[in-house]
């Protein structure tokens, strides 16, 4: 979808926000997306994947308002500990 030809001036004029608003005054955003996702191989992308979603550690972090202190928020995680949750 990123080279079709827009359907109105709307969709035009949605393209140029689009651009102005992500820092490309050329309004060439979409042809350089494009350009980077042509260069994009198999090998390139299940190494970033690997790197991103299996090798890199995630976690979950939660903070609480302190009822009594307004703006202040409360750490309530403990170095190690593991706090179950379900969805």
């Amino acid at each position: 979808n990123l080279q079709e030809t827009p359907k109105n001036l709307a969709e035009l004029n949605g393209r140029f926000i689009e651009s102005l608003d992500l820092g490309y005054s050329e309004f060439n955003f979409r042809d350089q997306l494009q350009a980077r996702i042509d260069q994009v191989t198999l090998e390139s992308f299940t190494s970033a994947y690997t790197a991103v979603a299996v090798k890199e550690v995630r976690t979950v972090s939660v903070e609480t308002a302190d009822p009594g202190r307004e703006n202040t928020a409360v750490d309530l995680r403990q170095h190690g500990r593991v706090y179950p949750y379900k969805f």
